[in-house]
Parts: structure tokens; C-alpha cells; sequence
């Protein structure tokens, strides 16, 4: 991604969940692709919790594995961090749809979906989520970004 982004002079959005499973030092990586490129801009989405939902467990998160460029699109099972890679067995699906122009095909429903998700109100920049992370739940912003 730094290769791409910085080489390639090519933009890219990451969007990630931040949630009560999300490894601390998550955030300390996503804030240093922040900082390697202007051309990589990266937010973090929190869903709220409300009342009793903290208690249900594994939920409240956006759990979304996928990709969108510019002519493909990747949708798979596995997190994206080395272990997953290594010592699971995840599916996944490119779709290739370069010569559609269509706004139906698979590629751009799933560029508006991330779309969608990185407007939302849920979505924060890592930066100013960054400070918030210490052990606690992360405030939410209430404007949209």
C-alpha cells in the first residue's frame, strides 16, 4: 500500500473498524500510514453502543473484508492481518468488471457501499481518534465527516 501510494502517486481510502476487540497498536499502524503519504488518507469506523448491547458479545462492528479499485473489486473472509493468511483457510472472490460501465455491476455497488461508510457519521479520522484510544471506548463524532 506505502508502495503504491507513494511510488504510484495513486490515492488510497482505508477505512477500519475500531471496536472492544481491536488491538491497540491497530491504531499506532494506521496513524504511520497517515503520516508516510498525503495520498493515504485513513478513518476509523466505530459503531455506537447503547444500554445493553455492550453485553452481546462480538457485535457492535463494522466487519466488512473487501477492496474497490478502480477495475476490480475483492470480497473475501479473512482479516487482513498476516496470521489470517498463514493458519486459516479464508475464501475470496476478485471480480473483474473493467469493461462494464454499468452502475449495477459488483464493483461499483461495493464502491458505493465503502462510500457510503466513509462519509457516515461513524466514521472518524485516525487522527483525532487516535487520543481516545486509551483502553476506553472511543468518542463518536456526531457531525459527519
Amino acid at each position: 500500500m506505502r508502495q503504491i501510494a507513494f511510488e504510484r502517486n495513486i490515492q488510497v481510502r482505508l477505512l477500519a473498524s475500531y471496536w472492544n476487540h481491536t488491538d491497540p497498536v491497530m491504531m499506532n499502524y494506521l496513524q504511520s500510514l497517515k503520516m508516510f503519504s498525503s495520498n493515504i488518507d485513513v478513518k476509523v469506523f466505530v459503531v455506537p453502543t447503547y444500554g445493553d448491547q455492550a453485553e452481546i458479545p462480538f457485535s457492535r462492528v463494522n466487519h466488512n473484508k473487501y477492496m474497490v479499485t478502480d477495475r476490480v473489486a475483492y470480497i473475501g473472509t479473512s482479516n487482513w492481518s498476516g496470521d489470517y493468511f498463514l493458519n486459516t483457510a479464508g475464501v475470496g472472490m476478485i471480480f473483474n468488471q473493467s469493461d462494464s460501465s454499468s452502475q449495477t455491476d459488483i464493483r461499483h455497488q461495493l464502491n458505493d457501499v465503502f462510500m457510503r461508510d466513509w462519509k457516515s457519521e461513524y466514521s472518524n479520522d485516525v487522527n483525532g481518534l487516535y487520543s481516545a484510544v486509551n483502553g476506553l471506548q472511543p468518542e463518536v463524532s456526531t457531525q459527519p465527516v
